[in-house]
């Protein structure tokens, strides 16, 4: 995460608990999963309210149609920058330092709402009419057309 400036050290007094969760591999080799318990910054958070799409609409919308596409936003709460004086409030620790994150993360109470309001922006001209949005953590499930000819522009 310091490579791809998702995270940088960190003088910040905040500190959340970093944890290690095993997870399941298809190999049968121990994987792990580093997730940061952000209850405390969750518990003073101003909540944003913004509606997020239900899973029962978006998926009664695909019913008749013969051709789908996927977009996957790999990392996408990496690709969205946190406002410089909110960083400090992210604040971890771990035994190689202390850091704090550059981008949006997981755990965060107000991370899917973010998220969702900026797809619904990109997306404006299309939801609802040439695709339906669906946030499953970070994936996006565009539906391509009853037809191909149907998807032209």
């Amino acid at each position: 995460m310091l490579d791809k400036n998702v995270i940088r050290e960190s003088t910040s007094p905040w500190s959340a608990l970093a944890i290690l969760f095993p997870k399941k591999s298809e190999n049968g080799k121990p994987k792990f999963r580093f997730c940061i318990d952000f209850r405390a910054l969750n518990s003073v958070t101003k909540f944003d309210t913004y509606l997020l799409s239900v899973f029962e609409e978006t998926t009664s919308n695909l019913l008749g149609y013969k051709f789908y596409s996927v977009l996957d936003c790999y990392s996408g709460f990496w690709q969205i920058s946190i406002k410089e004086e909110h960083k400090e409030r992210t604040g971890f620790s771990v035994p190689s330092g202390h850091y704090e994150f550059n981008k949006l993360t997981f755990r965060l109470s107000n991370s899917p709402s973010i998220f969702q309001r900026l797809v619904d922006v990109v997306l404006k001209d299309l939801v609802r009419k040439k695709c339906w949005v669906f946030r499953r953590c970070n994936y996006i499930f565009p539906v391509c057309a009853r037809t191909c000819r149907d998807w032209e522009m």
